[in-house]
């Protein structure tokens, strides 16, 4: 319920974008969740997978992993024991404010045309080495306020690793290899955990 309340408050500030504009931008420290002489808040992400992949647990689903790799496909499904290794590319690094602060910037946004509040998530500067995480957005319904999507991109040299969070509903990961200026996928893996559809 915690991280329901904070998507909850992060929400009901983000409606100030509202304008006659299809778009309307917020860049860096003027984000609508920033207070005069207070820092960004970056939106929870971490705690928000963790929020879904407890109410996962405590609906007593055992989710369906589909993996694509070298030309096969590959299904079975996920035991609750197997969930910290399958969920893990989606829990770390951690992304909140604390950490990621100082390396990181915010841009949001209100596009009206797919009635939704967009937060995007850059490198501000040049990145530590140690840093794989290189951007991630954060989608929310303008109507419902609840979050819609999440997607996030990590990089290790030239393999680049495509992260989607559908909340309520699937995680997708796609991992790359970039070679010779080409991309080639070498896995797609999907976890479903609502089958109503």
């Amino acid at each position: 319920m915690k991280f329901l309340s904070i998507v909850f408050l992060y929400s009901l500030c983000i409606l100030g974008c509202t304008n006659n504009n299809p778009r309307t931008h917020k860049e860096g420290n003027a984000s609508p969740y920033k207070k005069s002489n207070e820092k960004l808040i970056f939106f929870p992400v971490t705690s928000f997978i963790k929020g879904e992949i407890a109410s996962i647990k405590q609906a007593g689903i055992n989710p369906w992993i589909v993996t694509i790799a070298n030309g096969k496909k590959d299904s079975v499904w996920l035991k609750v024991e197997d969930f910290s290794a399958a969920f893990a590319p989606y829990l770390t690094p951690e992304i909140d404010s604390s950490n990621l602060i100082d390396n990181y910037k915010e841009t949001s946004f209100l596009d009206q045309t797919i009635c939704t509040y967009t937060f995007l998530y850059e490198p501000s500067k040049q990145l530590p080495g140690t840093f794989s995480l290189r951007r991630w957005d954060v989608y929310i319904d303008q109507q419902s306020n609840k979050v819609q999507r999440i997607y996030m991109q990590k990089q290790w040299g030239d393999t680049i690793q495509h992260l989607t969070w559908l909340a309520g509903k699937w995680a997708k990961t796609i991992s790359m290899l970039t070679k010779n200026n080409e991309d080639i996928q070498l896995r797609e893996t999907t976890i479903h955990w609502n089958f109503d559809e």
